[in-house]
Order: structure tokens, then C-alpha cells, then sequence
């Protein structure tokens, strides 16, 4: 061996086999039928036994076929075989690359298996994982180590920011149809008529009002405060649905986003170095076109719930069939809001490590911004002159107002998204950020 690395022309191939070969046997110790159980001791089960064993199987054959091809390339001496060409030695080393990269890639897998079903732990003898000033020895220990401290930050930025956002869309949304119905009854007194006359009729039966005295503001107060009360239900109802859908279309896009990206990463098909001025948008876009068919079934799913439960789940094909022309058209085209939060998220994940946090920030709201302004033409096209006109002391449209609903938890989102995924990066090692036209590092 030590005769082919001194040719230049199979150094890098023998480099690649030898670090092949250290990963097989960093993990082999953890991995193998018989020392398997001192790193993974709860798991004996048969299927996982019978697949330590191929393994080990897999790994002599290596060793044979190594051992040969020692013998193959300095054949003994006095013997009068010719000595390998070089075609010879590069078809040999070849084959050796295939089989030992094929192991690593097994014994990779079956540590991946037994470390996962471990709940994505090791057992250490010296119980040094879980003391900071133990020095690591073992290589089954440093590698549990790096995984253990290799901290996702997009998934957990994801998971937290989407949290959040929900919670806190919920509560605007809420606050915003109560905020619609007060303009509402400020500018129409025969919304509360009802009320009112319960209070005339309540007080002339000498019913005592929370005011004193009674006056014509105190009855207007009181009515308006039983219409208020008698309206809340129905807006903490359509509150918590326009909440889950908006809500479920940001979590499914956003999500597939995420795993497609982390697999092209692995896969080193997934470039974050780009360029502002070298927009991919093509890519971004193909990787956000299965979000957009997501986002259709999500809303029709969701508004198909939201009728179940309105009708007591005793559903009936001629108000399913009325549901989807009704709304067939706002469904169909959530499939551009699906594409815009999916887009936005990708960009993000991309660039927050190249640019600073006023910059990342920007992109979060300026996608929720395209986001806001999508659903305003949505609501347009799909209302076609359904709703009332403005109503007097209402100082937005209703279409307006279901844009913003709409785009609450998106915008909470993306915004806090950014924030996240920037707050996290005070864990790593100091990168050099670029201005926002010189993304890359």
C-alpha cells in the first residue's frame, strides 16, 4: 500500500478509503453483535441482533477483501508474477471504495436506528455524557456527543415561533372582530334595538341597571353591553377557526419547506451562499409548489370541519356541495398563500447566518406584507360584491379586515421567525455578516 500512495495519482482515493474505514471503525465498537450491548444494553430484540450480525458479516468481508488486495499489489518475494499495472491498481482500489463506503453507510445506519430508539442517547460506562469536566475518550462517546450538542435551530425556531404566533393571532384576531362589532354599533343604534328595549321593559319593571341614575347614555351603555355579550360567543367561535386555518396553512408549508431543505442539505444539492443580485427564484419556487397544493386542501379541509361542526357533524352532500361554491374559489386560490409563507421561510432559513437581524427581520415582514396583499386580492375576487357596503363609522371595508385576519399569523410568524432563528446564533461560532445586496459570506 505504501507503494501506490507514493503515486500521485492514487493519493486522494487512498486518503478517501482510509477516512472511510475510521468511520467504520469509530461506530463498528457500538454497532457490532457483541459489544452492542455495552452503549445500547435495553435493546436486545431479535431483528435488531439479526441486523448487528449481517453487519458484522458485512465488515470481515471488508477485512478479507483488504487483506487480499495487500497480497494482490506486493505479491511475495521470488514470485514470478508481473507486477499490477496501473489500471490494475486503480480497478483494485476501486472496488475496495465501493465495498467500504457501502459499509459505512450500513454501520452508519444501524447506530442511527439503535441511537434513535435509545431516545438519541448513548450508554457511557464512565458516565462521562452527562459530566461537563470529563474529558471524552471513546469515539462512541465524542460522536453522541456532537449529535447531542448539534442544536437544530430552523426546527426549533419553527416550532416555537409557530407557538407563538398562534396564540398571539388568536388574541388579535379576537381583539379585532370585538374592535369591528364596537364600530359596527357606534355607527348603526338598531343593532342593540333588541337590547333595548329589554332595558326599557326591564327597568319600567323596576330591574336596577348597573348605573345610576338611570338615564338615556345609561340604557344606551347597558344595551350595548348586552349586545356585546350576546356577540362574543360567535366571535371567539369564528375567531379560533380562522385562527386553526391560518394556523395549519403555515405549519404543513412551512414544514415541507423545512424537510425538503434539511434533505437537499444532506444530500449537498442545497446551496445558502447565493446572492441577492443571483436570486434563485426558480429553485425557491420549485421547492414551495407542493406547499401551494397543500394549502388548497388544508383550507377546504379546515372549512369542511368548521361546517361538521356547526350542523352537530350531521352533514348533508347538498351543504357540503353549497360549502364548495360558495368558497371553491377562495380555496383554490390559497394555493399563492401556501407558496408566499413557504417562499419567505426559505429565504430566512437561507440567509439569516449572512445577514444581520435588521435585515432578516425585513424579509420576514416584507413577506408578510406580499402575504397581506395576496389575500387582499383574494378576498376580491372571491367576495364579487357579496359583502355590504362600507359601513358608516367603520373606518376599514370587510374585506380588508378578513386580509388582516388572515395575515395575523402569518406576519407573527415570519416576523418572529427571523427573530428566532437570529437569537440562536449567539450559540455559534462568530460568522461575518454582509449587507443585504451581499449575501453571501
Amino acid at each position: 500500500a505504501a507503494a501506490i500512495k507514493d503515486d500521485a495519482n492514487f493519493k486522494t482515493k487512498c486518503q478517501i478509503i482510509e477516512a472511510t474505514l475510521t468511520s467504520i471503525d469509530c461506530l463498528s465498537a457500538a454497532t457490532g453483535s457483541d459489544d452492542r450491548a455495552l452503549y445500547f444494553p435495553l435493546y436486545t430484540i431479535t431483528e435488531l441482533s439479526e441486523l448487528s450480525e449481517k453487519l458484522d458479516t458485512e465488515i470481515h468481508t471488508l477485512h478479507d477483501s483488504i487483506t487480499q488486495l495487500g497480497a494482490e499489489l506486493q505479491p511475495p518475494a521470488g514470485s514470478t508474477d508481473p507486477p499490477p499495472t496501473a489500471e490494475e491498481k486503480g480497478d483494485a482500489l476501486q472496488k475496495i471504495l465501493r465495498e467500504a463506503s457501502t459499509t459505512r453507510s450500513d454501520t452508519m445506519a444501524v447506530f442511527a436506528v439503535l441511537f434513535v430508539r435509545n431516545n438519541r442517547s448513548v450508554f457511557s460506562q464512565r458516565g462521562v455524557l452527562t459530566k461537563k469536566s470529563e474529558k471524552l475518550q471513546s469515539p462512541i462517546e465524542k460522536t453522541a456527543k456532537f449529535i447531542q450538542e448539534n442544536y437544530n435551530a430552523e426546527q426549533n425556531s419553527f416550532a416555537i415561533s409557530l407557538f407563538v404566533a398562534v396564540i398571539l393571532g388568536a388574541i388579535a384576531t379576537f381583539g379585532i372582530y370585538e374592535q369591528w362589532r364596537a364600530w359596527k354599533v357606534a355607527g348603526d343604534p338598531g343593532l342593540y334595538s333588541e337590547q333595548m328595549l329589554a332595558v326599557i321593559e326591564g327597568a319600567n319593571a323596576g330591574v336596577k341597571l348597573a348605573c345610576e341614575p338611570v338615564t338615556e347614555d345609561c340604557r344606551k351603555n347597558e344595551a350595548i353591553r348586552r349586545y356585546a355579550l350576546s356577540q362574543r360567543p360567535d366571535h371567539i367561535r369564528t375567531a379560533a377557526w380562522d385562527t386553526i386555518q391560518s394556523g395549519l396553512i403555515v405549519f404543513l408549508s412551512v414544514f415541507l419547506v423545512l424537510v425538503g431543505r434539511e434533505v437537499r442539505i444532506e444530500q449537498q444539492s442545497w446551496r445558502t451562499d447565493w446572492k441577492f443580485y443571483q436570486f434563485p427564484f426558480l429553485r425557491l419556487l420549485g421547492m414551495s409548489l407542493l406547499s401551494g397544493f397543500v394549502a388548497v386542501f388544508t383550507s377546504a379541509a379546515v372549512g369542511l370541519a368548521k361546517l361538521a361542526w356547526d350542523t352537530g357533524f350531521r352533514l348533508t352532500q347538498t351543504q357540503i356541495t353549497f360549502m364548495f361554491e360558495q368558497s371553491g374559489q377562495f380555496f383554490i386560490l390559497q394555493f399563492g398563500a401556501g407558496i408566499i409563507v413557504s417562499f419567505g421561510a426559505l429565504v430566512i432559513m437561507d440567509k439569516h447566518r449572512h445577514l444581520n437581524v435588521l435585515w432578516t427581520v425585513a424579509i420576514g415582514v416584507l413577506s408578510a406584507g406580499f402575504y397581506a396583499g395576496y389575500m387582499m386580492v383574494v378576498n376580491f375576487i372571491t367576495y364579487e360584491g357579496a359583502l355590504p357596503a362600507a359601513l358608516k363609522g367603520v373606518p376599514i371595508s370587510q374585506a380588508t379586515r378578513d386580509a388582516l385576519i388572515y395575515a395575523l399569523v402569518p406576519f407573527l410568524f415570519l416576523t418572529l421567525f427571523a427573530i428566532m432563528l437570529e437569537i440562536t446564533e449567539l450559540g455559534d461560532p462568530k460568522t461575518d455578516k454582509k449587507p443585504a445586496g451581499q449575501g453571501g459570506p
